[in-house]
């Protein structure tokens, strides 16, 4: 903050002089502690065209409360104040109510369906080594047999069936996703929008068939279809869990009337 300047580039001390008149004596509680006063002492007269050196004067939270009470008067303060604390009153809630829409329409939701497919997914594998054990990875007993015909039959179909749970799954996140494409945060945009283009592409080469008879190279071109993408579940969990704590945090501050 600058001092006022007269003519010749100097600061001067005349708000002073229009605050206390022409040889007046400056106050303790204004000289002492006071940024603008620097060069002024309890009980020194004010001079008239007395002029201070030009320079930029820094003030914190305290010196500004400080000036705005003496020169403005303590009623102004308590205004500014109240204005102050119901602007951020006013603000921490409207953060409250975005994250409560955020939690409930989107990522609560989704945390709920990406969840239930990395089950269905556990569940699936523990079916593909049922029903060869010996191609998994995971050690067997010697004496663990391969699964039959009619048994192969029946874990192949109750295998696709926790397959078409997962993409039923994907569908419902989709169309949770575009209902409420506004609630997004900008860091998960990329992330959330390649799912949706799975979704569809799923939906359009292979449910509806529609890329049968396409060249092998132009499928190829197109890459790979993902049922879920690396990292896909865990940033969901990781933004339900974090704006949970957030909104808990400032449901609490609220309550106690604390600083967000």
């Amino acid at each position: 903050m600058i001092l006022p300047k007269n003519e010749h580039g100097k600061q001067t001390s005349r708000c002073w002089q229009e605050g206390f008149g022409i040889g007046s004596r400056i106050p303790k509680a204004l000289a002492v502690g006071n940024p603008f006063c620097a060069r002024l002492t309890p009980g020194q007269k004010i001079k008239c065209g007395e002029t201070l050196p030009a320079t930029e004067v820094k003030m914190g939270t305290l010196e500004i409360f400080q000036f705005l009470t003496v020169g403005l008067g303590s009623g102004f303060l308590v205004t500014a104040i109240k204005l102050y604390l119901d602007a951020r009153s006013a603000a921490r809630q409207r953060e409250i109510g975005y994250l409560q829409d955020q939690l409930r329409l989107l990522y609560s939701p989704l945390h709920l369906l990406a969840t239930l497919n990395k089950e269905h997914l556990k569940i699936t594998e523990k079916l593909q080594d049922a029903l060869n054990p010996k191609a998994t990875a995971k050690p067997q007993p010697e004496d663990v047999p391969a699964a039959s015909g009619a048994e192969s039959d029946q874990i192949i179909k109750l295998s696709n069936e926790y397959a078409t749970k997962f993409k039923e799954n994907n569908a419902k996140m989709r169309q949770i996703l575009e209902a409420n494409w506004s609630l997004i945060d900008v860091d998960d945009v990329d992330l959330l929008l390649a799912f949706v283009v799975d979704c569809v592409r799923m939906q359009v080469e292979v449910d509806e068939k529609h890329s049968q008879g396409v060249a092998i190279r132009v499928n190829q071109r197109l890459g790979t279809i993902f049922y879920v993408r690396p990292g896909f579940t865990e940033r969901i969990t990781a933004q339900w869990n974090a704006k949970r704590q957030r909104l808990s945090k400032l449901l609490m501050r609220r309550t106690t009337g604390g600083t967000p």
